[in-house]
């Protein structure tokens, strides 16, 4: 995958996102999935500065991962399904403890609109034992992978091998199945990508602030969710995920 790693001034950045958008918009976003790519236009870029998109300041005392429900009637905590793949030496791409550490850093993204997400089951797996592809071919495989490993009671993560493309995370947008986000090893671990994807899970498409967590490039800075988007995810949790609640 091709990572931008050096400086590009911010009013440039600013001018070839708005370029590319144009361009590419009709890869991005629309119908029942969305796509998250990397570097340009539907792409999530490498921020300006030419740190790891996502990366920064991690919001301070997250919601737990390992267990999200609350005494507050307004808060919405959804149990995730979060499924590593394995390495030839059955090395997991994330351990259950950084798995966790993530979904906590997620947290407190959504936190804002009093959602959070735990991890109801952490499974690493073997994706040959499944008829599925490690690295460079599953980027090819996501309708395949989400029908494995979904099911009808949590939210489904995926984080798989490196993808040798562009393309580092898929998701499904309500009412189209099957669903689940998945994502390439390079970016799985990455707070904002998650929290993005997320969010199309909850039925938000992009947006064009570049501030806002579904601003289609994952700058450090892309973290803010307005009144509007909260509402929407979380009408969108009761329509479509109420037996995913916890």
């Amino acid at each position: 995958m091709i990572k931008i790693k050096y400086q590009i001034p911010g009013f440039l950045a600013g001018f070839i996102a708005l370029f590319l958008g144009f361009v590419f918009t009709g890869c991005i976003g629309g119908g029942g999935e969305d796509v998250a790519v990397d570097p340009s236009g539907q792409y999530l870029l490498a921020p300006p500065d030419g740190s790891t998109p996502g990366s920064g300041t991690d919001d301070p005392d997250p919601i737990s991962a390992e267990g999200c429900s609350s005494s507050d009637p307004n808060h919405m905590c959804i149990g995730i399904k979060f499924v590593v793949y394995k390495d030839a030496n059955e090395n997991p791409v994330m351990t259950r403890e950084e798995a966790s550490s993530l979904i906590a850093k997620v947290n407190g993204l959504w936190q804002q609109c009093n959602i959070a997400f735990q991890i109801d089951e952490y499974q690493a797996v073997n994706p040959v034992a499944y008829g599925l592809t490690y690295s460079s071919g599953a980027q090819s495989q996501t309708t395949q992978i989400r029908s494995t490993f979904s099911n009808n009671t949590t939210f489904l993560v995926v984080v798989t091998g490196p993808w040798s493309s562009s393309y580092i995370a898929w998701t499904a947008m309500p009412g189209s199945v099957p669903y689940g986000v998945v994502a390439c090893a390079e970016y799985g671990d990455d707070r904002v990508t998650i929290a993005h994807e997320l969010g199309h899970y909850l039925g938000l498409d992009h947006h064009s602030t570049q501030t806002n967590l579904l601003y289609y490039i994952a700058y450090p800075t892309s973290t803010a969710l307005t009144a509007t988007q909260c509402s929407a995810a979380r009408n969108t949790t009761m329509d479509y995920w109420q037996q995913m609640l916890r």
